[in-house]
Order: C-alpha cells, then sequence, then structure tokens
C-alpha cells in the first residue's frame, strides 16, 4: 500500500510539473502544511530562527513535538530521542495514567 501511495503522488507531481525531491522511498516537497500525505514529506525554508519561533508558538496545538539540536522551547527533543519518550513526556500534555485513574 504504501508503495501505491508513492507512485500516485509521484505520478501527480510529474503530471502537474510540480517540483519535489525523489529519494526512492519517500519524496520531498516544498509546502507550508503540517499534513502531508503517505510516502511525502513537506519542507519549508526560513531566513529566521525567530521565524520558525513564531510559526511553532502559533501552532503549537497541531506540533506533537519539535526535533531540534538546540533547546528553542518548551518541548524540544534531542535528535534521536523522538521515538524514546520518558515516563513524564505525555501524549498531547495528557497525563495518561491520571486520566485513566479518574474514570473509577
Amino acid at each position: 500500500k504504501y508503495v501505491n501511495n508513492y507512485d500516485y503522488h509521484k505520478s501527480i507531481m510529474l503530471i502537474n510539473k510540480i517540483p519535489f525531491l525523489d529519494f526512492g522511498l519517500i519524496m520531498l516537497k516544498e509546502e507550508g502544511q503540517f499534513s502531508s500525505p503517505i510516502s511525502v514529506l513537506h519542507y519549508e525554508y526560513y531566513n529566521e530562527i525567530a521565524d520558525v519561533l513564531q510559526e511553532i508558538d502559533e501552532s503549537k496545538e497541531k506540533i506533537q513535538c519539535v526535533v531540534a539540536n538546540e533547546k528553542y522551547s518548551g518541548f524540544t527533543i534531542p535528535f534521536g530521542k523522538s521515538q524514546s519518550p520518558e515516563l513524564w513526556d505525555y501524549a498531547d500534555g495528557m497525563d495518561t495514567l491520571k486520566f485513566l485513574v479518574s474514570l473509577r
């Protein structure tokens, strides 16, 4: 199914002459939207880190985490750690155990 998505989105971008980078398993498309189709990764350029920080702040309800070398925000995670959460890292800020206990 992944390859079908890859082939489909690649053909759409080729037909519509949309610029993209093809890495054989994933395509990169310059796009400002957060959500991207399966097999496509969106990216965008910024001139100033302040612009990135402002966008993160304005969109924090849509962002699960920010992976970066520098600690720019309260929820910045270092490279290599985004798939290894700590016990106190809660998905969407929700303490799952506290929530489950409150259901009793």
